[in-house]
């Protein structure tokens, strides 16, 4: 059965061995900087009341988190992280898995909207060549089936204007400290983006 909920430190055992078990990639990419980084901040999601962790279990057992992060100068929100376990890919095609990933949606989104009254939020990816990654009908953190299902657009994700805060070319840094947070502190030798969506309601 699967079920979704925030996570708190009670859960960090499995939270590492989540990341453990699956090698972490950023959009397809990975390498020992991004497994470095990710394992360094693995406490401080839970310590930091900036970050809000989602987890994702089926019969109790982690198979998947995603992170989000507040930022700490402005009312904005960095949509991070996600990871899953192999075994999470051929069971989250089901109807189930489907209605449990939105839940966790709403979750996030009320909690950033709502709660913490932050009326924008950004989302950094790899920028493929011969794709069109700047229409964000299409596409979040790579992944088409987060905000279709059939024709069904996200409805959260509708209530956003968006905007391309940079493109970033391979081997570079972009310009200002909240974007080389965004990117992880890091050049990365591929393409990448930052959109932006500021709330319209």
């Amino acid at each position: 059965m699967f079920t979704v909920r925030p996570l708190t430190i009670k859960d960090l055992d499995q939270v590492i061995d989540l990341h453990k078990r699956r090698p972490t990639v950023f959009d397809g990419y990975t390498d020992d900087l991004v497994k470095t980084y990710i394992d360094q901040h693995l406490d401080s999601i839970f310590t930091d009341p900036l970050y809000f962790v989602i987890g994702m279990f089926i019969d109790d057992q982690l198979y998947g988190c995603f992170t989000a992060k507040e930022s700490e100068n402005t009312p904005s929100w960095t949509w991070g992280h996600w990871v899953s376990r192999l075994s999470y890919d051929k069971r989250a095609c089901s109807t189930e898995a489907y209605h449990t990933f939105r839940q966790g949606e709403k979750i996030l989104f009320d909690e950033m909207e709502v709660n913490r009254k932050l009326n924008r939020f950004y989302i950094f990816y790899s920028l493929d060549e011969g794709k069109d990654q700047l229409d964000m009908k299409s596409v979040i953190t790579g992944s088409e089936r987060r905000l279709k299902q059939g024709s069904k657009i996200n409805v959260r994700l509708a209530k956003y204007k968006w905007f391309t805060d940079c493109v970033i070319e391979p081997n570079t840094l972009p310009k200002y400290s909240y974007q080389k947070s965004i990117a992880m502190n890091r050049s990365w030798p591929i393409r990448t983006i930052i959109r932006m969506g500021i709330l319209s309601e």
